[in-house]
């Protein structure tokens, strides 16, 4: 016979049936002996109640003698529609008949149809779908055992067994709104840095300590595929895999052979995953990004509509981008119908002259607030630190200057002229890395300049020239960015600071230089394991003041215990530089962030800079704001190749920055949107904090 199995935090654990419920025990609660007690009166007898005897409740003598017949006239269903009729019948463990009686209006519904204490008393959680013969008594009290101690939503577990994360208030209250009002099925909209993927693995881990979840799916874009995967790992010790892993890849039936899955929604949506993810049933399902699905056309939006879903978590920190109706759509994919119809919603709550003004919005905000959550740092408070930023000037020598336009001349006529030949995508990309190595340093050049030069598709009059320019290269000894970075060093004295850099030569040349003088610093760079990358961080968090790193320590390593940061190479994305950013100006962080960037007049790092700072004010902006901004460029491409054309195309330096004037007026105009959209939510999300 098919079961289900519901557990329940006041300590039950019930098997359901078609026809019967099994309850098996824990030695007596005596908040439900009394709840027995109160309806007391005639029906059959209950006997055996286990632990019951070493209670010490008034009356329990009588009590046990007493028979009796449990009635309730609430709410204690999952559809909020049915009421039950609750039989206690004679058995052990103890068994309970529930009887569907009537249904109710609205209005009939006790707290507007919420979940009470009172409810979890009376012993009706949440369903768990299983397809097993009911355990043997034994075994469901052994089970039920094990729930004595597991306390009711307000009182969270996952807590005691996260790691290296300090919770805030703020979110320990997001996911307890989660668990107790909104049952799992929520939009989690806080701001960029304040930690929704934290809210969201507390919220699963919550589910898992009380076996309410059994499986779950993870649906991100793919380049936070294997960042989730190793938070979930390394903070709260759970094995999940992902779409890329072999396991995966082979298995037969892969989404029943792994419970906990992390995937791109880009893999998913395909049709050889498509139909065979829907036919699974993951008890909780988890989209990251999701303003990625404001589209109710696309396959993406239409495979999380068709999924299988108990509990369904929604992140995002953009759920407007461009039209109030977009805020609809992802509703609509946690509760249909909680915002009517479409063009209701549109009558109703946008003004008809402009899609991102709200009408009604009070009205708006009321029924958001039983689904979305969006924390704000202005209300959090643990962001309350400032960020300045610092341009440190560099003067080439003649050679370095020699060197850096003779290899921008290159790259500009190569650049032009690859692409036609078949091996034009080859000459593009590492002419385009050729000059982004050019603003880090000549070491980071050399190995792609040989690279390049031993391709057999160039002309030998190119390979000629490529050769001549890592001769060129091998004679530079006069490394003036090294030295301004010595200067700076040695004028903040032993405070902590972390150097960023793109590339691992320029990393080697920097403690080369750094161990020659005597200067402590670690390395962190992503051919280190991870035990050893934890080691670097430990020891920079110690008593080592410089940490020197690539651009993955740019992902995942919180290093807020340090407020002093060197950009010792500029990325051409500013979110790259962002990125950096975040790693020291985020939560935690107690004292203001100094930014420091170093760059040389008349080179491309030069001007990125310039646009950032005249157009966007990207180092005034607060935490999370530039991702709002620029985040709607698809992928870090889009912004290199932008520049990069603008380099090909101009005859000179003096051209290039005219060029990217016009880059900039595209950020602008895109601070602008981002301004206006700003507006309405600071309007409809303002009383939307976990607190309120």
């Amino acid at each position: 016979m098919a079961t289900a199995v519901i557990q329940e935090s006041a300590g039950f654990e019930l098997k359901i049936s078609s026809e019967w419920v099994e309850l098996g025990l824990i030695p007596w609660n005596p908040a439900v002996a009394e709840l027995m007690a109160a309806y007391a009166g005639e029906g059959r007898k209950v006997v055996s109640l286990e632990g019951l005897r070493d209670t010490p409740i008034p009356g329990q003598a009588d009590f046990l003698n007493q028979a009796f017949t449990i009635r309730s006239s609430r709410w204690m269903g999952t559809d909020r529609e049915r009421s039950y009729l609750v039989d206690v019948v004679q058995g052990d463990p103890l068994r309970i008949c529930f009887r569907p009686t009537f249904v109710y209006s609205a209005a009939e519904r006790s707290n507007d149809g919420r979940v009470t204490d009172d409810d979890v008393r009376l012993l009706f959680a949440e369903v768990v779908a299983a397809n097993e013969e009911p355990e043997s008594g034994f075994e469901l009290r052994q089970a039920a055992l094990k729930l004595q101690s597991r306390p009711g939503f307000d009182v969270l577990l996952a807590p005691e067994v996260v790691r290296e994360v300090t919770l805030f208030d703020y979110q320990l209250n997001t996911v307890r709104r989660v668990l107790q009002d909104m049952r799992g099925r929520a939009l989690l909209a806080d701001e960029v840095g304040l930690g929704k993927t934290i809210e969201a693995a507390m919220v699963l881990m919550e589910y898992i300590l009380r076996g309410l979840v059994k499986s779950a799916l993870i649906l991100c874009p793919s380049s936070l595929v294997g960042q989730w995967r190793e938070e979930l790992q390394r903070k709260f010790n759970w094995p999940f895999v992902t779409h890329d892993d072999e396991v995966f890849r082979k298995s037969s039936d892969p989404f029943a052979e792994c419970p906990w899955l992390i995937a791109s929604i880009d893999t998913l949506k395909r049709s050889e995953w498509a139909d065979r993810v829907k036919a699974s049933a993951y008890d909780l399902i988890i989209v990251d990004e999701a303003h990625h699905l404001k589209n109710d056309k696309t396959l993406a939006y239409r495979l999380i509509s068709s999924l299988p879903k108990k509990f369904i978590l929604l992140l995002t920190a953009t759920p407007v981008e461009n039209r109030l109706d977009e805020l609809f759509t992802l509703i609509t994919l946690l509760s249909p119908g909680h915002l009517a119809t479409k063009e209701g919603f549109r009558r109703r709550f946008i003004e008809a002259k402009d899609p991102l003004k709200p009408k009604n919005p009070d009205e708006l905000r009321r029924l958001l607030r039983g689904v979305m959550i969006r924390n704000r740092r202005s209300t959090t408070g643990v962001i309350a630190t400032h960020r300045t930023a610092h341009t440190l000037e560099i003067i080439p020598s003649i050679e370095e200057q020699q060197f850096y336009q003779q290899v921008s001349a290159f790259v500009r006529d190569r650049y032009q002229t690859a692409t036609n030949s078949s091996v034009a995508g080859f000459h593009r990309l590492s002419l385009k890395t050729l000059q982004k190595e050019l603003g880090s340093s000549v070491a980071a050049v050399v190995p792609t300049l040989i690279r390049i030069a031993e391709h057999s598709s160039w002309e030998e009059s190119d390979r000629q020239q490529l050769n001549g320019l890592i001769r060129t290269a091998a004679e530079i000894s006069d490394h003036r960015k090294i030295a301004r970075l010595l200067d700076f060093i040695a004028r903040v004295g032993d405070e902590k600071m972390v150097i960023f850099t793109g590339y691992r030569r320029t990393q080697e040349l920097i403690v080369a230089e750094f161990a020659a003088r005597g200067i402590r610093c670690v390395e962190f760079h992503g051919q280190l394991s991870r035990s050893a990358k934890d080691a670097a961080v430990a020891r920079f968090a110690d008593d080592v003041p410089i940490l020197i790193s690539t651009e993955s320590g740019g992902e995942g390593r919180n290093l807020q215990f340090c407020h002093y940061m060197v950009n010792f190479d500029l990325p051409w994305n500013p979110l790259r530089i962002e990125q950096r950013i975040g790693r020291i100006h985020r939560i935690g962080q107690t004292k203001d962030v100094h930014i420091y960037n170093l760059v040389a007049e008349n080179t491309v790092e030069a001007e990125v800079l310039r646009v950032l700072d005249a157009k966007l004010n990207m180092f005034q902006l607060v935490v999370g704001e530039l991702d709002m901004i620029l985040g709607k460029r698809s992928n870090e491409q889009d912004f290199e190749e932008a520049i990069m054309q603008r380099l090909a195309e101009s005859a000179s330096h003096e051209e290039f920055r005219v060029r990217m004037e016009d880059l900039g007026e595209e950020y602008r105009n895109a601070k602008l949107a981002y301004e206006k959209v700003k507006a309405t939510d600071q309007e409809l999300f303002d009383e939307l904090t976990a607190d309120a």
